[in-house]
């Protein structure tokens, strides 16, 4: 065991007493050190678990007394203190346990304890226990002699350089070490004062020495100063100059203090600062990048050069996590090197190549190898870091280039050619003759070889391209032509080579390249081409437009019922603009602007009726759809068209609602001049009442009123068949509900729909649901009951009454089963029905009665109920 550090007996020796407390129990360890030190505060308890923790800090030095238990973990408390006395046969060593015995105390006393206590219950004992310490360490100290004193002072001071003093305030006396004297270079005497001291002193520090001096002896200031000193020879030496005062009744009576000499220290302080500016200015002129980071990676420090390299401010990224820069791809494999670094013993890690993101978010590859410096004055890991990319790009380089002389070597399904341009003689692999169908024997080793299984057709083409690479015209020479095989087809291949050595002259001496079999490709392509000629034929069968434009306007595709509106061929039309395609230029620009609509909103565009002028003059109507398209293989933005020539269309609606309004007018005669003779048999009716009483004047005026309600209906029916007016926003379940009110329900109940909106003319909806309440209440019956329920794609008016007729289209202008009835009613919702774009289906209800449903109708949701 090594010999443990005594405390010191001198006259830096203060009263405060380190015990060494060991125990296996965490909360006694914790209980008597805060009592024992609270008991006597000159007491500072340190604590072991065991024998061999209470012996390395024994070791270190620093206890002035132990304290055991008897019962610790792996040795007990007798061979604990058998281990200290075989370093310290007189240190403090006091036996605190509960496992009190005569055997126990007796091998106590034997190996050499100092005092015996016994555990007990009361809160007396700590009290007990410090006053033993406190006697323990004293007799300890006291036991010490003066010469043993002298010795470690002397040592002390000669290996440290440093002399001790004592001012004594009241005498105005100073005593001092031999040290002391023999820094400062002053005899030993006994009335020494401390002006002689400070004459010793640079006559620059000695204001700075006095003044210290004054402070502690008036105001009980300590100081703590770097000063010089000046031997008898003028030399100068820098010394570190401490006092600190002892007071008595508030008054200073007494300085202690020390010099201890620095010189050396100071100049290893200015090297140390010197080799700091010289590492400094290494660092800011790297070409490397250095950092230093936190062990969990964030930056601490980095050095310009990650300025010049990434772009980034080197002080902006302090406090950044370093990883986070690291490409995803590569931070795993980073972030476990590091931790491996930061965890394990060796304090330099293996270099690593990854890529690191600049400021401008590209990335460059880096090699990066870091050294663990947390246990140094920089207490962080280092990363050096030198930028590879030039380097990683000529590798890149070089492997593409290796890659390709593997392909060339190993032959991987390629065949591979040698030929030797001054003898016309050309080594080929096994592949080569096998693509063919040929075994290696059979192809001869020579250009004829190649030559003559060329396909005729192909062979100038070949010969051109040959010819042309032999010129350095071109990087490789590269064809795709026809080859024969062994059963005597043909295989398309794809030939590919350079011209590897030439001499002085340039003229060529040897090339090499491959051969790759590319006959499904072939076959593949010339499939595609057929399914694009017959693609584009049935594009051309088509009688309406279809085209495609880029963004520039160029036409990508034409077919032919667009040349013939243009008045020219669609391939006069492909690939060029609109503008120069289009004989009206404001057509053209009207349609670009919807073309560029389409294209950047990314969304179809329908536009009902647009004109455009042809070739010959004439103003033709089109009805057009357009939706945004990508052009296959391309990346393009484009818009693809579908447009129909809709004037002869137009022309039969102008013509209908010319025959409409026509009919319209029609009515209002017939109507007024029915209406007129109606108006006087009505009269007549009327003053034949008032001159005669006859049962036949009632069956008259009923008559006359059936005569009325056909005019009226026959009216409407014209009406209300025709074109609707402008579409609204309409509430269902509201319009119902005026509408029932309207209608005379003669004690028949309502049902109204949920909330929905549905997209409908608002008076021609009136007359579809008046029409069909009526209809259920004149045939359901006394107390029928009519709802109206929301459809997925529509409504249905329901009732409970006695059903459809059977035999009769309900639809039909006239059809009824009523006696009052004149069969218009239905006839004129199926035409308003009709006019909306919407399907009306008539079935049994499920309770028997009538349901009508109405489907294709444009609902909208609401939040009204």
């Amino acid at each position: 065991m090594a010999t443990p550090r005594r405390p010191a007996q001198n006259i830096c020796r203060t009263d405060e007493i380190t015990v060494l407390y060991v125990d296996g129990d965490a909360a006694t360890r914790h209980s008597l050190a805060e009592s024992v030190e609270r008991e006597d505060e000159r007491i500072t308890v340190l604590t072991a678990t065991d024998a061999r923790g209470a012996l390395d800090q024994f070791v270190d030095g620093g206890a002035d007394c132990i304290v055991s238990d008897y019962e610790i973990p792996k040795r007990d408390g007798i061979d604990l203190l058998k281990s200290v006395r075989e370093d310290d046969p007189d240190l403090p060593f006091i036996l605190f346990t509960d496992s009190g015995s005569e055997r126990v105390a007796s091998e106590a006393i034997s190996a050499g304890v100092t005092d015996y206590l016994r555990k007990e219950s009361s809160g007396d004992q700590y009290a007990l226990l410090a006053d033993r310490i406190v006697d323990a360490v004293d007799e300890y100290r006291a036991a010490g002699t003066v010469e043993r004193q002298r010795d470690v002072c002397r040592a002390g001071q000669e290996i440290a350089d440093i002399g001790f003093w004592e001012y004594d305030v009241e005498a105005e006396t100073v005593y001092t070490s031999e040290g002391l004297l023999g820094l400062c270079g002053v005899a030993a005497q006994p009335d020494l004062r401390k002006e002689q001291l400070f004459d010793s002193y640079h006559p620059d520090d000695r204001p700075a020495i006095r003044d210290a001096f004054d402070r502690a002896v008036e105001a009980g200031e300590s100081f703590d100063l770097e000063l010089r000193l000046i031997d008898d020879d003028g030399h100068e030496r820098w010394v570190r100059t401490q006092g600190e005062p002892r007071i008595k009744d508030g008054d200073t009576v007494r300085v202690r203090g020390s010099v201890q000499d620095v010189t050396e220290h100071k100049a290893q302080k200015r090297d140390l600062r010197e080799d700091r500016d010289r590492y400094r200015h290494f660092v800011e002129r790297a070409t490397d990048v250095i950092t230093v980071a936190d062990t969990d990676g964030t930056i601490r420090y980095e050095s310009p050069a990650v300025e010049r390299i990434f772009g980034y401010p080197p002080e902006e990224r302090v406090g950044d996590p370093v990883f986070e820069y690291v490409h995803p791809d590569d931070r795993q494999r980073v972030l476990s090197q590091f931790r491996e670094l930061v965890d394990r013993e060796a304090d330099t890690a293996e270099r690593i190549e990854f890529r690191y993101e600049g400021s401008d978010g590209s990335y460059r590859w880096i090699e990066s190898i870091g050294t663990d410096r947390t246990e140094t004055v920089i207490d962080g890991v280092v990363v050096y870091s030198r930028d590879i990319t030039d380097r990683k790009e000529r590798e890149r380089e070089i492997q593409q280039l290796t890659e390709r002389l593997k392909l060339a070597v190993d032959g991987a399904g390629l065949g591979i050619w040698d030929w030797d341009m001054t003898t016309d003689e050309v080594e080929f692999n096994d592949q080569w003759a096998e693509i063919l169908g040929y075994t290696p024997d059979e192809i001869e080793p020579h250009l004829d070889a190649w030559e003559k299984r060329v396909h005729p057709e192909d062979a100038d083409p070949v010969q051109a391209a040959l010819e042309e690479h032999i010129r350095d015209g071109t990087d490789f020479y590269e064809t795709e032509h026809r080859m024969r095989t062994a059963d005597g087809d043909w295989k398309w291949i794809r030939d590919i080579g350079r011209i590897v050595e030439r001499d002085d002259d340039g003229t060529p001496l040897r090339a090499v390249g491959v051969h790759l079999d590319i006959d499904e490709r072939k076959a593949h392509e010339q499939e595609l081409e057929r399914a694009r000629r017959e693609l584009r034929q049935i594009i051309d069968l088509i009688p309406d437009l279809v085209f495609a434009k880029n963004r520039e306007g160029e036409y990508l595709l034409a077919n032919e019922a667009a040349a013939e509106l243009y008045g020219t061929t669609r391939e006069n039309i492909e690939g060029r603009k609109e503008q120069d395609v289009i004989p009206d230029p404001a057509d053209a620009e009207e349609f670009r602007q919807d073309d560029l609509e389409v294209i950047e909103s990314g969304e179809p565009k329908y536009i009902p009726e647009e004109e455009i002028t042809t070739a010959d003059g004439e103003t033709r109507i089109l009805q057009t759809r357009k939706i945004p398209f990508e052009v296959p293989g391309r990346d393009e933005e484009a818009v693809l068209g579908y447009a129909r020539d809709v004037t002869d269309l137009k022309q039969h609606e102008r013509d209908l609602e010319r025959r409409n309004q026509q009919l319209d007018k029609f009515a209002r005669i017939v109507s007024h001049d029915l209406r007129n003779p109606l108006e006087v048999a009505s009269g007549r009716l009327e003053l034949a009442r008032q001159t005669c009483e006859s049962p036949h004047l009632d069956d008259i005026e009923t008559a006359l009123d059936r005569i009325d309600t056909i005019i009226a209906d026959t009216l409407a029916l014209a009406r209300l068949g025709q074109t609707i007016n402008e579409k609204q926003d309409i509430n269902l379940r509201a319009r119902a509900e005026e509408c029932w009110d309207s209608v005379e329900t003669a004690g028949a109940s309502f049902d109204p729909p949920e909330s929905v909106t549905i997209r409908a003319d608002l008076d021609r909806l009136k007359h579809v649901c008046e029409n069909l309440f009526r209809n259920a209440i004149e045939h359901g019956g006394e107390g029928v009951t009519v709802s109206v329920d929301r459809l997925e794609d529509g409504f249905a008016i329901t009732d409970d009454g006695s059903g459809l007729p059977e035999d009769v289209d309900i639809f039909e202008p006239g059809a009824t089963t009523s006696a009052d009835g004149n069969g218009f009613g239905l006839a004129i919702v199926e035409e308003i029905v009709t006019a909306h774009g919407w399907d009306i289906h008539a079935t049994e209800s499920e309770d028997g009665g009538a349901r009508f449903e109405i489907t294709d109708v444009d609902l909208r949701e609401t939040g009204e109920r």
